[in-house]
């Protein structure tokens, strides 16, 4: 990234210029890294006036570096539930003896990417895993976790394309697409429950997505079942009059 000192005004005037950093020893990429952010994005790209900010964290003329619990503390203004679920987890009681951050552990802090399903569980890119080690509790809940999320997922997906098609051939999908909403809302819960870090709170969550899906999947094909019971019918009922007319006209 090439960092600019020509901008007035505000944090980055300072904070990118390195003949200012380099005397207290701090980095000069935070503002670069917050513009990459999914903060940043929101802020500077699409012009949404309450995304977090450097003051947001840092506060305005009495700027101070967060301190441990702080950091969560604001996370908190935006993202209660979260903070709430995290709070009565097991991870609040070792954060707090290892005197570490909440949410930056697994977020970041300025480059704060958006969050996706591969953070959670034991792949390559899971968060989970740089400290929970493989046959460990932690190692075990982090996979069931990601299964649950993984059921819902592959649900949801099949039952779009059910209802899709069903819905192209002009069959009315509303009970359908109805449940297929309540499905994508449990996968959406059960994300923001990862937070948890309890597999048995996500898995009722996962159970009723899973149903959900499966009741918009079972009526996108009950639909096409009778598209194509009633374009039966009507050939049917063609060869029927056909073969009227056809006795018709030989009397």
């Amino acid at each position: 990234p090439v960092y600019t000192t020509n901008i007035p005004g505000t944090c980055a005037a300072c904070h990118t210029d390195s003949s200012i950093m380099d005397r207290h020893g701090l980095p000069v990429t935070q503002h670069w890294e917050y513009s990459q952010s999914v903060h940043g994005q929101a802020l500077l790209v699409k012009g949404d006036r309450g995304a977090p900010h450097c003051a947001s964290c840092h506060g305005s003329h009495e700027a101070a570096r967060p301190g441990v619990v702080a950091i969560g503390n604001v996370c908190a203004q935006c993202h209660s539930l979260t903070r709430d679920l995290f709070a009565k987890s097991p991870h609040k009681a070792a954060h707090e003896v290892l005197g570490l951050p909440e949410c930056e552990v697994c977020h970041g802090k300025h480059l704060i990417r958006r969050p996706s399903d591969d953070m959670l569980g034991t792949g390559p890119d899971a968060v989970c895993i740089s400290c929970h080690e493989p046959g460990s509790a932690g190692f075990v809940t982090a996979q069931q976790m990601r299964a649950s999320i993984e059921r819902v997922k592959t649900g949801v997906t099949r039952a779009e394309g059910v209802v899709a098609q069903a819905a192209a051939l002009g069959m009315d999908t509303a009970d359908a697409e109805f449940a297929l909403h309540e499905a994508a809302a449990q996968l959406t819960q059960a994300r923001t429950y990862v937070h948890a870090f309890s597999a048995s709170a996500i898995e009722p969550i996962a159970e009723a997505g899973v149903r959900d899906a499966r009741q918009a999947e079972d009526q996108g094909r009950a639909a096409i079942h009778e598209f194509h019971f009633r374009r039966q019918g009507l050939w049917v009922t063609l060869v029927i009059l056909f073969l009227l007319v056809g006795g018709l006209l030989v009397m």
